[in-house]
């Protein structure tokens, strides 16, 4: 299992937010790194960096995702990745029902910049106005990462508790 563990640690996806210019990559469990093509940075403005920031989001979970099961599959020795049943278990059917209503949220050091996802499935990203005027790229792309990384360790810190409340386990 330990050769499972360490796969999954070092799980590493990337994406492109339709349209380019805004790139990133998930690496290990909360991991981010965000980057921009070259000029775009200057020639946006916060709602189109919020647009294609959300884009990528939906992008970058949805292929850690498959990664992940992947991975699960190939390396995990039979290990199949269980998932609930709602219809079969009513707690399966609570917690599934439950985790479409989390809200994850993760915010940068300087309050400009939050991202927020209910369900991992709606992404909304805000940025606070006169931002690309007041941070330079690099600090921008800085701000993005860290609120992403707050947000993905609220989002498990959420489900760890959800299934505590449902299943009864330890958190």
């Amino acid at each position: 299992m330990t050769a499972l563990s360490d796969r999954l640690e070092d799980l590493h996806v990337h994406a492109s937010a339709p349209g380019g210019g805004v790139h990133g990559e998930l690496r290990g469990a909360s991991g981010v790194l965000i980057y921009l093509s070259t000029g775009f940075y200057r020639q946006s403005t916060e709602r189109e960096l919020e647009h294609r920031l959300e884009q990528l989001g939906r992008l970058l979970w949805v292929n850690r995702t498959r990664l992940y099961r992947e991975t699960v599959e190939q390396f995990g020795d039979g290990l199949r990745i269980e998932h609930p049943d709602p219809e079969r278990d009513p707690a399966d059917a609570a917690f599934v029902e439950r985790r479409a209503l989390l809200v994850a949220r993760g915010t940068s050091p300087d309050g400009r910049v939050t991202i927020a996802v209910e369900g991992m499935t709606t992404w909304r990203v805000t940025i606070s106005d006169n931002t690309l005027r007041t941070l330079d790229e690099s600090s921008f792309t800085r701000a993005v990462e860290i609120a992403a990384g707050r947000m993905i360790d609220d989002q498990a810190m959420h489900i760890l508790q959800l299934k505590a409340q449902v299943y009864g386990e330890p958190t």
